[in-house]
């Protein structure tokens, strides 16, 4: 049965059905006081789903001294009618917790003791982020102000964008938040953006932030001496782990040991299971993580893949994206020259250590630049490889059809995702037909991020894989995605300079090349179908083009599902 009630929450004031507004006035030990000529029931000693001594207008008691006193804060809080509805104090939380907006969440919990008390827990975010200082002061003095029933529900600090305007008094007074309320608070999540600026702040910063114990997860941007003294100093039992140092040059007066993430995370051997690092050595130096699942380096050196067998051994995962920072040409990932250069001379010498004293054993996904994968060395099967390149000038180089096949035929993955900008590798002549000898491929992921192509047209890329499709005898699923970001860059670029008076140019045209035109009305369901019968095998298939400056995003899935009974093969298309 629904229950008779409605809220106004502008105004704090609850209605019932079949009775008027009433106006309550909290009076002492239980007397009746009119007020506006309404009469007011005595109150009651308790209320249902509640212990506590409320009145039945669901207010904590007050003892006045004389008939004459009355409560200064009447009219802020609830005014509920009593003539033939209770109210429930678990019915006012469920309809705090179902609420969207956060002042009406405010605006009900204010109405008595017992909610701010049990429900301030909706008023506070999964993630707290703070950005200016008068923000930041202002939530923890509402904490401060009940602490026992409001910490405890913080579950992440998130300081990115965060700037001190004061930076020595905010850094002492956060210092002190965190120190005194450490009783009280389970943080597990914290992010800290320009981490080595925010940390130096105050010296008490880093002591009080390494005596969270609750800490499981935590970010760390713009790394230096002051983040590397939290990560070695810090008490918790650290499961997530994500350390970017900072941009620029290394200085060389610090020893690449200091920077070994596998040595300042030394206390986190036992509970470490993620590790996402930029721009730090790994050496043979360090300690085991025998935790650790998943492993993500963002342009790192050249991988030297003992090292990271030795800290890591039973890596499930390893992300690696982008090349070397050193402006040193001999240490650079990508050089003009295939053959006898730098990453070939490391993958050989990767391949020979593996071979004499071991690799991975339980690596099963591996995600990230193509180079990378081939300068590891790996000859052992991974089933879920994504070759993701994000760097158009990269592919003229060093990504051809030669490095395809060193890296997927020792690999042999049944899950293979290939996404590059440009486009231009997936032109050339043996590329569709090399995807056709990987005959374990259960399933096939193709995106291309196309820039200006000229001569060139969306058939291009979608007729081969229809052909290719039909040489794979175990493909179950195909997907097939345009990204049009880059040619939206373009256009937006071309429309901008348009629209400038200062700049004498052509007017604007549309479609911006020849690619471009080939997308307008092609006819993106017969290609799904076509690619659906092209091997029996093939049960899913997923075409799709997004972000593109005119034409709306599609997603075409078609799925061929085999009735049991008949063994007919019906064809749905999703849109």
């Amino acid at each position: 049965m629904p229950i008779p009630l409605w809220f106004s929450v502008c105004t704090g004031e609850v209605w019932d059905s079949g009775s008027k507004k009433k106006d309550i006035t909290k009076v002492a030990r239980g007397t009746t006081r009119k007020r506006r000529g309404l009469g007011v029931p005595t109150s009651r000693t308790g209320i249902a789903g509640s212990s506590a001594p409320y009145n039945s207008s669901g207010l904590s008691t007050s003892i006045a001294t004389d008939d004459t006193q009355i409560d200064p804060i009447a009219p802020l809080k609830s005014r509920i009618p009593m003539d033939d509805c209770l109210v429930n104090f678990d019915i006012l939380a469920y309809i705090i917790s179902l609420s969207r907006c956060r002042r009406t969440r405010a605006v009900i919990t204010r109405t008595c003791r017992f909610l701010r008390q049990s429900c301030s827990k909706y008023l506070i975010d999964e993630t707290m982020w703070f950005q200016e200082e008068y923000t930041m002061w202002g939530f923890w003095g509402w904490i401060c102000g009940d602490a026992r029933n409001r910490a405890p529900f913080i579950r992440g600090l998130d300081f990115t964008g965060f700037t001190f305007h004061d930076p020595k008094v905010a850094g002492r007074l956060l210092a002190r938040n965190l120190s005194l309320l450490s009783p009280f608070l389970s943080i597990s999540r914290l992010t800290i953006d320009d981490a080595d600026v925010f940390l130096g702040s105050h010296p008490d910063l880093i002591p009080a932030i390494a005596g969270l114990t609750t800490l499981t997860d935590i970010a760390l941007y713009d790394v230096g001496d002051n983040a590397r003294a939290l990560l070695r100093s810090s008490r918790a039992a650290l499961n997530t782990v994500v350390a970017e140092a900072e941009i620029g040059v290394p200085d060389v007066r610090v020893r690449p040991v200091d920077t070994d993430p596998t040595i300042i995370l030394a206390s986190q051997t036992r509970s470490l299971t993620s590790l996402t690092v930029l721009r730090m050595n790994v050496s043979l130096q360090g300690v085991r993580f025998p935790k650790v699942t998943c492993l993500v380096l963002k342009e790192m050196p050249l991988p030297l893949t003992r090292a990271y067998v030795h800290a890591f051994p039973n890596l499930r995962k390893l992300s690696i994206f982008g090349e070397r920072w050193s402006e040193d040409p001999s240490e650079s990932w990508l050089t003009p020259s295939f053959e006898g250069n730098i990453i070939t001379s490391r993958r050989w010498l990767n391949m020979r250590r593996q071979q004499r004293r071991g690799t991975w054993s339980s690596l099963s996904h591996y995600e990230g630049s193509p180079v990378a994968l081939y300068a590891l060395g790996l000859t052992f099967n991974i089933p879920y490889v994504s070759l993701i390149d994000e760097d158009e000038t990269s592919g003229d180089f060093l990504i051809d059809i030669q490095l395809f096949q060193d890296i997927l035929l020792p690999v042999c993955p049944a899950h293979l995702l290939i996404s590059f900008t440009g486009a231009t590798q997936f032109l050339e002549e043996d590329f569709f037909p090399f995807l056709s000898c990987l005959e374990g491929l259960s399933s096939l992921k193709l995106t291309i991020v196309p820039m200006w192509l000229d001569n060139i047209f969306v058939d291009d890329f979608l007729e081969p894989c229809v052909n290719t499709l039909s040489g794979l005898p175990c493909i179950a699923t195909f997907a097939f995605f345009i990204s049009c970001a880059q040619l939206s860059y373009t256009y937006n670029s071309q429309s901008r300079r348009s629209r400038n008076e200062s700049v004498v140019g052509e007017p604007l045209v549309t479609p911006i090349c020849p690619f471009d035109a080939s997308m307008q009305g092609y006819d993106f369901d017969k290609f799904a179908m076509r690619c659906l019968g092209a091997a029996p095998s093939l049960h899913d298939v997923v075409v799709g083009l997004d972000k593109h400056y005119s034409i709306d995003d599609v997603t075409i899935r078609v799925k061929r599902d085999v009735d049991e009974t008949t063994h007919k093969r019906s064809a749905e298309v999703v849109l």
